[in-house]
């Protein structure tokens, strides 16, 4: 899962599959078999900041096909919370 604050960040992967996510996106991969994906942070002047998180398939998932959600932030809904922000 890649979750871009500010900036923005291209990827692309071996089967022609193309995108960009920018400021308040969120990119949920599962990169699956036979697959190449790269990232490309776009280097501005502004910056960019972001988290990405990595997560182990168990076994029996390692061979499954590749999948993408992009989820634009602007589609994205802000639930508040009494210790501060959460997006939902």
């Amino acid at each position: 899962m890649t979750i871009v604050r500010k900036g923005e960040v291209k990827h692309r992967d071996s089967l022609g599959h193309k995108g960009s996510i920018g400021t308040g996106d969120i990119q949920w991969m599962t990169s699956g078999s036979g697959i190449l994906h790269e990232e490309m942070p776009q280097v501005r002047p502004e910056g960019i900041a972001g988290l990405q998180i990595w997560l182990n398939l168990p076994a029996r998932e390692k061979m499954s096909r590749p999948k993408y959600r992009d989820l634009q932030g602007e589609r994205l809904a802000e639930a508040k919370t009494d210790e501060g922000r959460a997006f939902a």
